[in-house]
């Protein structure tokens, strides 16, 4: 069964609205969590997938500054924070610069070293096994 749940702010302007699916965070065509600052503005959304954080390709986790510029991205799998083709977790100064970036894989969080070892090594795995198979 779906629903939805919101809040609002004193001036009726929506404060918060959630989406469930049987009684668990999630949507299929957006995000699941999004909170809004009283200007109206989106201060973050989140996107769950059954009860946990997770989005195919794309920040699962997404934050705000006031203005509407973007503060930070975050990447989860399954629940897990994860991504193999970049950072997992990328901060933003208010002028748009990133000052942060960190790596993970199944929530365990790596060195930049540690993570290009691990996500290369992976890629290298699955190309050769295709070719292999191609053969």
């Amino acid at each position: 069964m779906k629903k939805i749940k919101r809040k609002y702010y004193g001036n009726g302007k929506i404060r918060i609205e959630k989406y469930f699916d049987n009684n668990k965070l999630s949507r299929k065509d957006g995000p699941a969590v999004v909170e809004y600052y009283g200007n109206g503005n989106v201060w973050y959304e989140e996107y769950y997938k059954e009860g946990k954080l997770h989005r195919e390709g794309k920040p699962a986790k997404i934050w705000y500054y006031f203005n509407g510029q973007l503060e930070c991205q975050r990447y989860y799998k399954e629940g897990k924070a994860h991504r193999e083709d970049g950072p997992a977790l990328i901060k933003y100064q208010y002028n748009g610069q990133i000052y942060l970036k960190e790596y993970y894989l199944n929530d365990k969080k790596l060195t930049f070293e540690e993570w290009i070892k691990e996500t290369v090594d992976k890629n290298l795995k699955k190309h050769i096994e295709e070719e292999i198979e191609l053969r």
